[in-house]
């Protein structure tokens, strides 16, 4: 005669259902004692670490974690222990041939009663969240073709640098730059030509900027350049003065040398504008004014 966990003791069947659920979890499930001890870890836990069956046991949990996140991995089993269950990202140490993985961590509290007895430990991989997440981010303010900022990142560190401006008394220098010559690259060699000159313009450019400046196409053959600067306007002319003769060397682009000027507007905090839409406008109008000049050379908004 068959049976079934519903025909047994109440108690055992219930303990049954419980191992059951626990070993054959999908997520990594370790119970934790008082001190972080692993008193059990299931079947996705010892794989996901790539570990032996029970090696886990009476061995720190915190061991497994990154040294940089083990803190704040303590401090919340630390709440935890006084009732409050806790969610945090951390870090899974690399061990092996497994490289560090980015993880999502739930404590719980385990209660006999209404005494805390241990803590449970639900072990979540994200790296593929963080990928994904990383992917959207990229898309939403990065430009697929350079990989440089796209506008919407542009404005945004736009306002933080007047922000941190007013905030610091900081002066900086907003430089519109168009390429002199691009059209017609277009028109003779094809977009695919096109396309890779403008990548090729942004890693040249990339190199003469500093790590504190902000490089970034704003659309076809525009972008711009947000410049701390520490001598007005010294700084902004010997910076336009070097983008200028980095294009003096052609582009070798498909077995042909393509050959574009620069033509470069300035606009500097105060003087030329308090406001994003001021400081535009105003790198807008030298930017036209440098392009009515001949091309291939830069203009200031105004006087200082």
């Amino acid at each position: 005669m068959e049976r079934n966990l519903s025909d047994a003791d109440p108690s055992a069947a219930e303990h049954a259902r419980f191992c059951s659920f626990f070993v054959h979890n999908v997520d990594s499930i370790a119970f934790l004692g008082l001190e972080g001890e692993v008193l059990q870890a299931n079947l996705m836990f010892e794989e996901m670490l790539e570990l032996a069956p029970h090696e886990a046991v009476s061995k720190s949990f915190f061991e497994y974690l990154e040294a940089i996140a083990e803190p704040e991995a303590r401090e919340a089993f630390s709440q935890t222990l006084v009732g409050e269950a806790q969610e945090f990202d951390s870090v899974l140490r690399a061990s092996g041939e497994m490289p560090s993985m980015p993880v999502r961590l739930r404590f719980t509290p385990l209660r006999i009663e209404d005494e805390i007895i241990g803590v449970s430990a639900i072990v979540k991989n994200i790296a593929a969240e963080r990928i994904a997440h990383q992917h959207l981010h990229n898309l939403a303010f990065y430009d697929p073709l350079t990989r440089l900022p796209n506008r919407a990142l542009f404005e945004d560190r736009l306002a933080q640098t007047i922000a941190g401006a007013k905030r610091y008394n900081r002066p900086f220098a907003l430089l519109f730059l168009d390429l002199d010559g691009f059209k017609s690259v277009n028109d003779v060699h094809g977009h695919a030509a096109g396309d890779a000159l403008l990548r090729s313009f942004g890693e040249r450019l990339g190199y003469i900027l500093r790590e504190s400046d902000t490089f970034a196409r704003l659309g076809g053959d525009e972008f711009a350049v947000l410049q701390q600067l520490t001598r007005i306007p010294e700084d902004a002319t010997t910076l336009a003065q070097k983008l200028i003769e980095a294009l003096q060397e052609p582009f070798p682009i498909g077995g042909v040398d393509l050959k574009v000027g620069l033509s470069i507007g300035i606009a500097v905090y105060p003087w030329h504008g308090i406001s994003e839409a001021s400081l535009l406008e105003a790198a807008d109008k030298a930017l036209y004014d440098a392009k009515s000049s001949g091309k291939n050379t830069f203009r200031f908004s105004g006087p200082f």
